[in-house]
């Protein structure tokens, strides 16, 4: 079966195709090497970064300070893919074209294929990249795609370092036939990356799937952006055991840790979220320093403040 492409929506409807007339791997490929547990880890809270939680108005104003920094920032034609609540490490491919018109795939089932006449990750607009669910030899690399929650972080990165981090946001799944590809494949402002791979209970007769499962996840965070620390907290101060100070009110600070400095070391002794009260209770002890630092949506710490005694 031949499909020829003579518009762009023919373009990706191969993609969707194409699972279905090569649901399987060749068969010199080589030895399933996808890592995965019996039951894979559970999604993190969306609302959550490192260990301070993010409300829904904070969280908007984060996306708006990185929406900014990534103006000028273009997508990355992407080499490996990690994805650690399913154990996902892996290469990607390059997905065109055939000389004859049809869509490439994969090759077998441990690499997945970036659509390069796409939109590249990391750009505006809805980035798309495949893997293979199963195939004669067990599971492939997007076998535990549908395990994904709310949260949960894949990692792109490029062949000079380049990362970036995207957030699971939801998952659907879509008859073959009836895809939405606009949804899957189109536009965005957003900077949006769409894995796909097949799904629903194998059918013999068509030897296919019937179904496509796409896990859309969205950018939060590019290695190639500038990290600037915050400003520390100001007037830091100690009574008896309580310490307090004043909070930074910049829209991107997410908490404030405290820490006992023993020797050239830290010890964190205790984190405070931006939404709550500046003050904790540390209790003294002789010839021991505290120091309390502002802590950004980046997660760069400010200058250490010491507690004024």
């Amino acid at each position: 079966m031949k499909i020829f492409l003579t518009s762009i929506t023919a373009i990706v409807a191969i993609i969707i195709l194409a699972f279905a007339i090569h649901p399987f791997a060749t068969e010199d490929e080589p030895k399933i090497q996808v890592k995965h547990d019996e039951q894979p880890a559970k999604g993190k809270i969306v609302s959550q970064i490192s260990e301070f939680p993010i409300y829904a108005k904070q969280q908007r104003e984060i996306d708006a300070i990185r929406a900014e920094k990534q103006k000028e920032q273009t997508g990355i034609i992407p080499v490996r893919i990690e994805i650690p609540a399913i154990q996902v490490d892996t290469a990607v491919i390059q997905v065109g074209k055939t000389a004859d018109g049809q869509m490439e795939v994969p090759n077998n089932t441990v690499q997945t294929g970036w659509y390069k006449p796409g939109y590249a990750p990391g750009s505006q607009g809805k980035a798309v990249i495949a893997g293979h669910v199963d195939s004669k030899r067990g599971p492939a690399v997007f076998f535990y795609l549908k395990e994904l929650q709310a949260g949960d972080k894949i990692f792109l990165t490029d062949k000079t370092g380049r990362k970036l981090t995207f957030s699971v946001q939801s998952k659907k799944s879509y008859l073959a036939e009836k895809a939405p590809i606009d949804d899957i494949f189109g536009s965005s402002t957003d900077r949006l990356l769409n894995l796909i791979t097949c799904t629903g209970t194998f059918d013999y007769e068509r030897r296919t799937h019937p179904d496509r499962l796409v896990v859309t996840a969205k950018l939060t965070n590019d290695s190639a952006l500038k990290k600037d620390a915050p400003k520390a907290p100001t007037n830091v101060k100690r009574v008896g055991d309580n310490i307090t100070w004043y909070a930074n009110r910049a829209a991107d600070v997410i908490g404030y840790r405290v820490y006992r400095i023993q020797g050239d070391k830290r010890v964190k002794v205790a984190s405070v979220a931006a939404t709550e009260r500046k003050s904790v209770v540390v209790k003294k002890k002789d010839g021991e320093k505290v120091v309390v630092v502002t802590v950004n949506s980046d997660g760069v710490e400010s200058e250490l403040r010491y507690v004024v005694e």
